[in-house]
């Protein structure tokens, strides 16, 4: 048994010493093969890496700056639609400033009240149009409808006041005792 541990360790160490004759030999043809350049291939080896390099920093760079340059115009394309969003909406309080006045005068006009231009629908010309004279149609029968429930010698809803010809059999002094009372209330 001793003997073939012995030739186990025997071959073990002839493996390992021909591994290491093998690492050697690739050493020394290593070394053999690096002595195969000149400088002048070293030289040329570094300038092709060098300008590799180079051009690859050069490209890299480009890149940054067309991205800056996109940076930039969404940047200012941003602020070209954020002024533009600005400018509508005063253009946009304007135009319902001037159709607000152009309502008032047409109340004036008409003789109708001027807080009836917080009804009208001043989004457009045309829709200004409309609305006003569907305000002005329903204040006038309104209007109307009150004077001949007071010709006719009836209340008034919601105001209780005496009719017309209630009044003009009164007294002076009764008169003004149930006008100064109602205003009162």
């Amino acid at each position: 048994m001793e003997n073939m541990d012995w030739m186990k360790n025997d071959m073990e160490e002839s493996v390992q010493e021909t591994a290491i004759a093998e690492a050697e030999a690739a050493e020394s043809g290593a070394e053999e093969a690096e002595k195969a350049f000149t400088q002048a291939d070293i030289d040329r080896i570094v300038q092709k890496t060098i300008w590799s390099e180079r051009q690859r920093a050069e490209r890299l760079i480009d890149e940054a700056r067309e991205k800056a340059n996109l940076d930039a115009e969404e940047k200012s394309r941003a602020e070209k639609e954020q002024l533009e969003k600005e400018i509508l909406a005063r253009e946009a309080e304007i135009r319902r400033r001037e159709l607000r006045a152009s309502a008032l005068e047409m109340l004036a006009d008409r003789g109708l009240p001027k807080e009836l231009a917080e009804t009208l629908d001043l989004s457009g010309e045309e829709n200004m149009r409309l609305s006003f004279e569907g305000v002005e149609k329903v204040f006038r029968t309104a209007v109307q409808r009150s004077v001949e429930e007071r010709l006719r010698g009836g209340e008034l809803p919601g105001r209780g006041a005496p009719a017309a010809a209630d009044l003009s059999r009164l007294s002076d002094e009764e008169y003004y005792k149930k006008v100064l009372k109602k205003e009162k209330e």
